[in-house]
């Protein structure tokens, strides 16, 4: 399958004080795909969107070595589908961050979004669990 794809996307924090701080990210991205009648897969002939997510974040200090970061995520974006109605997505998100000696991190989200697959919308609940360790 041939796909031919482009985006480009900005990345700012809009205001930081103390512990708060709220950013920024918005996305436009523009696709192609070689029509496949066989194809067992959706497969647009053309798909555009264009979208933005704001994020506010709140960072808590327990100690020295321990840091806990609040995450609260809302964006929306609209898709453009060839041959489709065009469709609005949305994200709303919660998580948490547990940073422990800047060395390692646990932490989660959960949320509800808006989604399209297969060229329908859907809704969806989610739950993340994540880790990781600097070397």
């Amino acid at each position: 399958n041939l796909r031919r794809e482009a985006y480009v996307f900005v990345s700012s924090t809009l205001w930081q004080h103390d512990r708060w701080s709220l950013k920024n990210y918005s996305r436009a991205d523009w696709q192609r795909n070689k029509s496949i009648a066989s194809a067992a897969y959706y497969n647009p002939e053309q798909a555009n969107s264009i979208g933005t997510e704001f994020t506010a974040q709140y960072l808590h200090f327990f100690d020295i070595d321990i840091q806990l970061t609040h995450v609260l995520i809302a964006g929306m974006c609209r898709n453009f589908q060839k041959d489709k109605e065009t469709e609005t997505t949305w994200v709303l998100r919660y998580g948490q961050n547990w940073d422990i000696k800047d060395r390692y991190t646990v932490g989660y989200n959960m949320g509800r979004k808006r989604a399209i697959y297969d060229g329908n919308p859907e809704y969806i609940n989610f739950v993340g669990f994540n880790t990781s360790i600097k070397f």
